[in-house]
């Protein structure tokens, strides 16, 4: 089991990589919205 630090910085990490994923995905949509 993970200590609560690593379980905490995965979990960021996490968070952080899913947040740059939906900020790309608003990218393309918005893109796709302006033509």
């Amino acid at each position: 089991m993970d200590t609560p630090l690593e379980f905490l910085s995965n979990h960021q990490k996490m968070q952080m990589e899913l947040n740059f994923g939906l900020k790309i995905l608003r990218d393309l949509i918005s893109k796709k919205n302006h033509r």
